[in-house]
């Protein structure tokens, strides 16, 4: 815990190699994509616990997450990595599964993200359409 209040992660902090991280995250890359998603689980959460600051970490048990239909779990995660490097398409995908969820608050502060990490007109385009199905959802109460 003192590591990670320092800034370091807990690898770092242990002596881990950075080729372990490298083995690990594309070992869960490897299960994530030949579809064993409950394989891939175990080691991302590990790669997060070991680098607790790596946006791609996050992205990566996100979208293991998501894939196992656990939705909120995902949100959060993209959460976590669109605040530690904030880009477009991490963005994006926290307001559409954010809308979906409809999370307005989680949506909107996603698509501040989005509108500042904009770099295309094709970019532009799909902020308001996300826009516009943000606007669709009942109001919070």
């Amino acid at each position: 815990l003192a590591a990670t209040l320092e800034g370091r992660s807990l690898a770092d902090a242990a002596g881990f190699s950075p080729d372990l991280r490298r083995v690990l995250y594309a070992t869960a890359v490897g299960h994530y994509e030949a579809g064993r998603h409950d394989e891939a689980l175990p080691v991302a959460h590990q790669l997060v616990l070991l680098a607790n600051r790596e946006q791609d970490h996050w992205a990566l048990l996100g979208n293991v997450c998501k894939a196992l239909g656990n939705f909120r779990d995902a949100l959060g995660c993209w959460q976590v990595a669109m605040t530690l490097e904030p880009r477009f398409s991490t963005a994006m995908q926290v307001v559409r599964l954010a809308t979906a969820l409809k999370d307005r608050g989680a949506a909107a502060e996603a698509m501040l993200v989005a509108r500042a990490t904009t770099l295309s007109d094709g970019h532009t385009a799909e902020l308001e359409n996300a826009c516009e199905a943000w606007y669709r959802l009942p109001a919070e109460t």
